[in-house]
């Protein structure tokens, strides 16, 4: 409960300023829904205005002031902006591998809901969906989502703060969250 505390301690020097800040990462992150031709941009732009906001919470740690345009700093900043990139671009290829994978798992539902008629009855549409559910096929799915997570979780700030090579900073926070979850 201690680092709530902190955490609650940080937020209430600034309430605008970090409100603006998760705002300004969550209409980035709905941009996609807009132009989807915005969704790979907007995913390579995340690691950095996630950065930007970790940078604005050490600041107001050390007691000065931040405002909303610090969260776009780690954009311009040179040093480990080819790293964040990088980690960037490892997340976009495991997030299409990913979508192919639920693609091929889930087809039976999607074919469902692609063959859908607009006037059908929803209960034969949830009925139909259930009956192409794969439990399995939802299990790996999951088990897969978590290793994603799990891989890229303690990942960014290893890189950028710690500037661990990639594959180290992966190899870290796999180790780190599957240890924190009461794994090895």
């Amino acid at each position: 409960m201690a680092w709530l505390k902190e955490a609650w301690s940080i937020f209430k020097r600034q309430p605008f300023t970090f409100i603006m800040m998760h705002v300004f990462i969550i209409v980035v992150g709905l941009l996609p829904m807009l132009a989807p031709v915005l969704n790979i941009a907007a995913s390579l732009v995340a690691p950095f205005l996630t950065i930007g906001f970790y940078q604005a919470i050490l600041k107001v740690q050390a007691n000065n002031k931040t405002q909303l345009s610090d969260i776009t700093a780690p954009l311009f900043a040179k040093g480990q902006r080819r790293a964040v990139f990088h980690l960037a671009m490892c997340q976009v290829v495991v997030a299409l591998l990913i979508s192919l994978l639920a693609q091929f798992l889930f087809s039976d539902m999607i074919e469902v809901l692609v063959n859908a008629e607009e006037n059908m009855n929803v209960t034969t549409l949830i009925n139909d969906l259930i009956g192409n559910f794969n439990p399995a096929n939802f299990l790996m799915f999951m088990a897969v989502m978590i290793i994603n997570y799990a891989a890229f979780a303690f990942a960014l700030p290893l890189v950028f703060f710690k500037k661990t090579p990639l594959v180290a900073a992966i190899q870290q926070s796999l180790k780190v969250f599957f240890g924190n979850m009461g794994g090895s």
